[in-house]
């Protein structure tokens, strides 16, 4: 990667949708640090927060008419509200740290495609659960990604099979969105769901 990253950043057309424990979308390496850019998606069809650091400082409105009020920096799942950035999981800022963090601004490490001193892939961050996924609204984190126009959409985590996840993982391969997922941890041998869904 370190000889890659010399010729190609990634382009900030394309936006990954983090779908974890929730990111935090102030850390330097990410948001708005000592530069003038982030690799943060946001929901243009809403309003901006008055303040860009306090999701309660929208104009509480649900602008673009799609259910979620102010998801102008995504959507935390577990919470139904428009924050989010995790307490104190930073799983999901790791996981979105390796996909985009802002490469050669000598700050913490570089993503896969954090840009070269300028944005790269931008994260849409879709929170799921903090301690723990969420079974039953990552079929909805899934949907919000896809109608919310994710190119990839990235699932490092692991649940129970369900019906529900699969119809929203054949959705996004309906629509040529590719969904990436953690095969597991710590050398097993079996496949993790999602990622063991054949799409």
């Amino acid at each position: 990667m370190p000889e890659v990253w010399d010729f190609i950043g990634g382009d900030p057309c394309t936006v990954v949708a983090i779908i974890d424990s929730g990111t935090d979308w102030q850390h330097e390496d990410i948001g708005n640090g000592s530069d003038s850019y982030n690799n943060l998606y946001h929901n243009t069809m809403e309003d901006s927060w008055t303040d860009p650091n306090d999701p309660t400082t929208g104009n509480g409105v649900d602008n673009d008419e799609n259910g979620f009020i102010d998801d102008w920096m995504g959507w935390d799942f577990e919470n139904q509200d428009n924050d989010s950035r995790p307490n104190t999981n930073s799983h999901g800022t790791m996981v979105a740290g390796i996909v985009s963090a802002k490469t050669h601004n000598t700050t913490g490490i570089s993503g896969v495609s954090g840009g070269l001193n300028n944005q790269g892939i931008r994260l849409m961050l879709i929170k799921i659960g903090e301690s723990a996924p969420i079974e039953n609204v990552i079929n909805d984190a899934i949907l919000y990604a896809i109608n919310n126009r994710a190119d990839v959409i990235q699932m490092s985590l692991g649940v129970v099979q369900s019906n529900a996840i699969d119809a929203a993982i054949q959705l996004a391969d309906n629509a040529d969105i590719p969904v990436i997922c953690a095969s597991g941890n710590n050398y097993s041998s079996t496949i993790n769901y999602p990622a063991s869904n054949q799409n």
